[in-house]
C-alpha cells in the first residue's frame, strides 16, 4: 500500500526541499514560485485514473504503518501521449531505512 500523488508538470520545475507539505499533496514549483495541489491521486498499490495527455510528476510515499521502510518515498517525471496507457511502477527495496528517499529506478 502507498500514497500516490500526481501533478500536471507542463512548464513546472518542482522542488521537494521547498515542499514541506508534499506528503499531503502540496508541492512547490520554482518556475511560478507557488505551491500546487495534486491533480490525481490514490491510496493503494495502483492508480487507474485516466489522465489527459501531458507531462506529469508522481510522488509515492509508503505510510508510516508500513513498519520497516515506512515513510520511504520516491518520485519521477513522466509523459502521457494521446491514446497511450502507461504502466508506471515503483518497487521499494526491502532494506532501505525508514523515512528515506529511494531513486525511482533503484531497487535492491
Amino acid at each position: 500500500m502507498a500514497i500516490i500523488h500526481v501533478w500536471q508538470a507542463e512548464n513546472k520545475d518542482f522542488d521537494l526541499a521547498l515542499s514541506p507539505d508534499i506528503q499531503v499533496g502540496n508541492v512547490y514549483d520554482k518556475n511560478t514560485a507557488s505551491f500546487h495541489t495534486i491533480d490525481y491521486g490514490a491510496i493503494g498499490s495502483t492508480m487507474n485514473e485516466k489522465v489527459l495527455p501531458g507531462r506529469y510528476f508522481v510522488y509515492v510515499l509508503l505510510p508510516k504503518s508500513a513498519g520497516n521502510g515506512g515513510l520511504m518515498y520516491s518520485y519521477t517525471y513522466f509523459e502521457i501521449k494521446k491514446g497511450e496507457t502507461l504502466p508506471l511502477k515503483k518497487i521499494f527495496s526491502h532494506d532501505t531505512p525508514t523515512g528515506t528517499f529511494e531513486p525511482w529506478d533503484q531497487n535492491k
